[in-house]
């Protein structure tokens, strides 16, 4: 793009400014220009004495002195304005170094920092939090941090997310470790599976190796049958199953410590999400019952018909679920508030 002549770079020398140039170049030519009209078209004669002097220096030449004065101040604001936008620009270079520099530091400590809290993990968590994982989870708290743009400010709303997502599955745990029909049992876990791979897939997978592998003897696809004549079909897996609560578990205690290096870096007071997503509540359910699952693995259908009162019973349930959700969630963006007015 075409720079305009009455732009002033700051990124080139002031020589080079193409206003200081023509200024320079054209008021004094036109000063010589006045000067050579002026002396052709008036009878002049030389006269050494000072009134001849002062006659040539103070009316012959006192437009061109004028317009050489004019050049000269003109000059000279060209020359200020330059010394201006050099100066903003060395700010700027300054601000851009330092934003730049801040940046890959505050990143640099906060992988720092989880790789020392990596360490209280279990192996099989542990193990898998590659720096590059590490530094998409620092994006995902400081997403307005690039080279370009620095912020100490965390955002944490994709963790309260998470959080939020881990109280649901708490609560559909909860029935399911109460509920005694097979039906209610598997659609509750057709949910809770849903929920889970929501958080699998946007945090990290937490599930052992061993529970990840799909054994085929441990393994059952289950057709539902429904009143309406619908169909759908869910894997369940035993071994997942039997190790739904170490896993929420495993999550909330990730969460809380995501939100605690935020804490460390910022000083900010959050809620730990292992004292109130409901595990508390969750901490005599070891596991639900699994005797209605175990009971079904022993048939030889894998059809499980769902009569309309079933999905009635299993609709109030999930009622149930929403309302004690919405609560807790009500309970803990109290709390939240709370710390925040506290802060300030």
């Amino acid at each position: 793009m075409k720079k305009s002549i009455i732009e002033i770079d700051p990124k080139i020398r002031l020589s080079s400014v193409p206003l200081f140039r023509i200024t320079f170049t054209v008021l004094p030519t036109l000063a010589l220009l006045c000067f050579v009209i002026i002396a052709v078209n008036s009878n002049l004669k030389f006269d050494p004495s000072y009134s001849g002097f002062n006659y040539g220096l103070f009316t012959v030449s006192k437009v061109p002195l004028a317009i050489l004065a004019a050049c000269i101040t003109i000059l000279g604001v060209i020359a200020a304005i330059h010394r201006s936008a050099q100066t903003t620009l060395q700010i700027e270079k300054a601000i851009e170094q330092n934003t730049f520099s801040n940046f890959y530091k505050h990143r640099q400590e906060y992988i720092d920092h989880f790789n020392d809290i990596k360490g209280k993990l279990t192996s099989h968590i542990s193990t898998n939090l590659s720096d590059k994982i590490i530094r998409g989870y620092y994006s995902s708290s400081y997403p307005l941090n690039n080279p370009s743009s620095f912020s100490i400010k965390p955002y944490l709303g994709w963790i309260e997310s998470f959080d939020k997502g881990l109280i649901e599955m708490t609560y559909i745990l909860s029935k399911m470790a109460s509920n005694k029909e097979v039906s209610i049992v598997i659609l509750l876990y057709q949910q809770f599976v849903r929920q889970e791979t929501s958080i699998r897939q946007g945090l990290f997978d937490f599930r052992l190796h061993e529970d990840a592998e799909i054994s085929i003897d441990e393994s059952r696809e289950i057709e539902f049958h429904y009143w309406n004549n619908s169909k759908s079909d869910i894997l369940i897996c035993q071994n997942l199953l039997a190790s739904s609560f170490k896993r929420i578990q495993d999550y909330a205690d990730f969460l809380t410590k995501l939100k605690y290096l935020c804490d460390e870096f910022e000083g900010t007071m959050l809620y730990g999400t292992d004292a109130y997503s409901g595990l508390s509540m969750m901490a005599h359910h070891k596991k639900f019952n699994e005797g209605p699952i175990n009971g079904f693995f022993k048939e030889d259908s894998g059809i499980l018909k769902i009569s309309e009162d079933d999905n009635k019973h299993a609709s109030k349930i999930f009622g149930d679920i929403q309302k004690s959700y919405d609560r807790k969630i009500a309970e803990l963006d109290s709390m939240s508030r709370l710390n925040s007015n506290n802060q300030q």
